[in-house]
């Protein structure tokens, strides 16, 4: 206004604003980075630190060995059960690991997390406890380290349900939401617990019928029926099939008198010691006839004796099954023809294998030139003159995976007899079968406990056809002859 020269503006420096560079740097310089941290574990704020890492590493080791078992039965055969558990197995292990995640970021829901993963962990513990005292030889690294999972889970489950804020309206929808697993647990006891512990429902009959006549020989059918009337698929373990033939004389060497009174010369030829001998409920001697003349096993003549089929055959639910034979015997010789069928049976989906009694023990499935070669041995057991027998050994199956590891290996041997010329009471060839463990098989006890826990059923039928049966008269008038069919 007065008219000076207004001053002159000074020219605003420019500073160039380099990303990661210092402002107002004369030259480029490096900032240091800036990495946030991130935070893979946090603790929550109500639990103490040792309590936190503990129950991390329980949560992570319960993760683990659910996993672990869930992959084991899905390795085991494949059923809806076993499908069922293995599913179930490997949810458990999921549940762990969710919550282990929970725990490990303090989430909100980390307490309830842990609660539910670990009643189910007491729960899986429970069960293994159980399988553990009910198997007839318990493993004690099995039963500890379920004790101690089970103690593990049921402190945590006490320690933090007043930090898992369950409300009671959730905890019913659970309860309902699990209602429709009674249906489930009922259809497993009826289809499959129930007839897998229950002794095969196998019917068996026996027939000798004529079929003809030559002269003084008759030609005679015999036939053995098998009907299994359950709802599981039986193996035939073993069988025997005799048909034995009695002369019209009894020879006196062969009266094999049992009863303790036939030792006393006075009276063996009473009437009640007659009774007493036939009657004994010891029955060491089922096949002694009464009144005398009896027919004792060691006067008869073995016409025929076979087996029904090899250790593999199995009869599936429902089906029936006959074998039968033509036999002849000789109606001046013969005064009685007895038909004997005895058998094994075995619920099928409890063998796991089948081997020999000999040898090397040579797996049929595995070595089946070595099993053939060491089956048909003979065994000759004791001092010259004893019994001789075949013998093949089933081993059972395990249930689950939990049976496995238990590993209490049960196995039935089965045995057919050829002979025991101490036993002059009984007719030969028999069957007979014993429980153990696989390898042993000298346990009275242990066996017992095995029978009730793999129940095996042995049947036997009997028929008995006498030769004194006079043929049915020959037809008095010739058969009308068929139509000529020229209508």
């Amino acid at each position: 206004m007065n008219g000076a020269t207004p001053p002159e503006r000074g020219r605003r420096r420019y500073t160039p604003r380099i990303a990661g560079h210092a402002k107002g740097s004369s030259r480029l310089r490096l900032k240091q980075p800036v990495i946030a941290k991130a935070k893979l574990f946090k603790q929550p704020d109500d639990l103490p630190n040792v309590l936190w890492v503990c129950l991390l590493v329980t949560l992570a080791v319960d993760c683990l060995g659910g996993l672990a078992l869930a992959w084991g039965e899905f390795l085991m055969p494949a059923t809806f059960i076993s499908t069922l558990g293995a599913a179930t197995l490997l949810a458990i292990g999921i549940a762990n690991g969710w919550a282990f995640n929970s725990v490990r970021r303090a989430a909100s829901t980390w307490a309830r997390d842990a609660v539910i993963a670990q009643v189910l962990m007491l729960f899986l513990a429970g069960y293994v406890i159980a399988t553990d005292m009910r198997s007839p030889i318990r493993n004690w690294y099995v039963m500890a380290t379920a004790v101690l999972v089970l103690a593990a889970a049921f402190l945590w489950s006490v320690l933090l349900a007043g930090r898992s804020k369950l409300e009671w309206t959730k905890s019913a929808v659970i309860l309902t939401a699990l209602f429709p697993l009674a249906g489930l647990l009922q259809f497993w006891l009826q289809n499959y617990y129930i007839p897998q512990t229950s002794k095969p429902l196998v019917d068996v009959s026996t027939d000798l019928s004529p079929q003809g006549w030559t002269g003084s020989i008759i030609h005679l059918s015999a036939r053995v029926t098998i009907h299994n009337r359950g709802t599981m698929t039986v193996n035939v373990a073993n069988s025997v099939i005799r048909l034995t033939a009695y002369p019209f004389t009894i020879p006196q060497d062969t009266q094999v008198p049992v009863n303790p009174c036939w030792k006393s010369t006075a009276d063996r030829y009473q009437d009640w010691c007659q009774r007493a001998d036939a009657l004994d409920p010891s029955l060491e001697d089922p096949d002694v006839d009464y009144p005398l003349p009896r027919t004792p096993p060691a006067s008869m003549q073995l016409l025929y004796a076979g087996t029904y089929s090899d250790p593999t055959a199995f009869l599936v639910a429902g089906n029936t099954d006959t074998f039968q034979r033509e036999v002849d015997i000789d109606t001046k010789q013969v005064r009685l023809a007895r038909l004997s069928f005895s058998a094994i049976f075995l619920t099928q989906v409890r063998i796991e294998n089948i081997t020999s009694c000999n040898g090397q023990h040579a797996s049929l499935n595995e070595k089946f030139a070595e099993f053939s070669s060491e089956v048909q041995q003979v065994q000759a057991t004791g001092t010259p003159g004893h019994w001789h027998r075949f013998c093949w050994e089933y081993d059972i199956a395990p249930a689950n995976i939990i049976d496995r590891l238990i590993s209490s290996r049960p196995a039935m041997q089965v045995y057919t007899f050829l002979d025991d010329p101490r036993d002059l009471a009984h007719e030969y060839p028999r069957i007979d079968s014993a429980f153990g463990t696989a390898g042993r098989f000298d346990r009275p006890d242990l066996a017992k406990k095995l029978e009730q826990a793999y129940p095996a059923e042995m049947s036997t039928s009997e028929f008995e056809y006498a030769s004194t049966d006079k043929p049915p008269p020959p037809p008095t008038s010739p058969a009308p002859a068929p139509p000529s069919g020229n209508g």
